[in-house]
């Protein structure tokens, strides 16, 4: 994979002419190229201070697929997808998981410990066969 020399400018898209008549754009603030006499030129006028033209100390270089415009947004979703995917699989690799609050131990053990006020009144159905199973298992007794 190609790998390119980038530049960038607070300017958001300019045109910049070189000593030798070449004619460098940069677009949305940015110039990837690998001509050795605009890369050379560029690095001098860095180094001397130039108030529009600067090298990001953290990103010198750019890969081909990533002057695509849609690069960033496709990598974004597929951390997010596979962060997802992850805490799916393993709740342990949530972020928000919390033991204490997991509610190990906790909670309905079995039908006769449903506290009928917890339960939404839209469910008196639900609540009454509930009712009766657990009445016909105690006189079956």
């Amino acid at each position: 994979m190609k790998t390119y020399t980038l530049f960038k400018s607070r300017m958001t898209n300019v045109q910049y002419v070189t000593p030798d008549g070449k004619t460098v754009v940069f677009a949305q603030g940015r110039l990837a190229t690998e001509d050795k006499s605009v890369i050379s030129h560029l690095t001098d006028e860095c180094e001397k201070g130039h108030p529009y033209i600067y090298i990001d100390p953290e990103q010198k270089t750019i890969s081909e697929d990533q002057l695509d415009p849609h690069y960033a947004l496709r990598e974004m979703i597929r951390a997010e997808e596979v962060a997802k995917l992850k805490a799916a699989t393993d709740p342990k690799a949530s972020s928000e998981y919390d033991p204490k609050k997991s509610g190990a131990g906790t909670g309905i053990q079995n039908s006769v410990s449903i506290n009928p006020a917890a339960v939404e009144s839209g469910t008196s159905a639900a609540l009454q066969a509930l009712s009766n199973v657990s009445n016909t298992s105690k006189s079956a007794k």
